[in-house]
């Protein structure tokens, strides 16, 4: 258990430093989403991906009510880019990194609603569909029972009873 605490902490670490370079109601969002349960890991992704839009959005100087001047057109502006990318942050892009995005952003409005702005500028936007995903490739008993053989083969009396019976799963 140590070991996942530790790794939360240093993500959390690279989530704070990410944050000191934005206005203050980043942070904010970030330990709503904290206490709204989200993992640490769902976080660093909201919070990357809506600073990816804040960066491409704002050239200069962020200011402290940026969120007041983002409107439907903006974020569809900048989801249509990630085709294109104004700012290379995935190897490639795709309805899947699109879908992240619009629900980070989504999400972001979802704290700033009804409190800092009246309404939503995401709700109105489509989100990216993502395609299915590709079918499970099974292996056939004859290439189950090879690859088994060659284990055993290539382990002689290092694999135990317990690998071995997992593997046979």
């Amino acid at each position: 258990m140590k070991g996942i605490y530790e790794n939360d902490r240093k993500i959390e670490a690279v989530i704070n430093e990410k944050l000191a370079h934005y206005p203050p109601i980043m942070t904010q969002y970030f330990n709503w989403l904290m206490s709204t349960g989200k993992t640490i890991n769902t976080a660093y992704v909201y919070i990357k991906a809506l600073t990816h839009y804040i960066d491409c959005e704002f050239t200069d100087i962020v200011p402290h009510d940026f969120y007041k001047q983002i409107d439907e057109s903006s974020i569809t502006r900048f989801l249509n880019s990630l085709d294109t990318s104004c700012v290379l942050e995935e190897n490639e892009p795709s309805n899947s990194n699109k879908a992240v995005k619009w629900t980070a952003l989504n999400s972001f409005f979802q704290y700033l609603t009804p409190v800092y702005v009246n309404n939503n500028p995401v709700e109105h936007i489509a989100r990216p569909m993502v395609g299915k995903v590709m079918n499970s490739e099974y292996l056939k008993v004859n290439e189950v029972t090879a690859l088994l053989n060659k284990a055993q083969q290539l382990n002689r009396g290092k694999i135990c009873n317990r690998d071995l019976s997992i593997m046979m799963l």
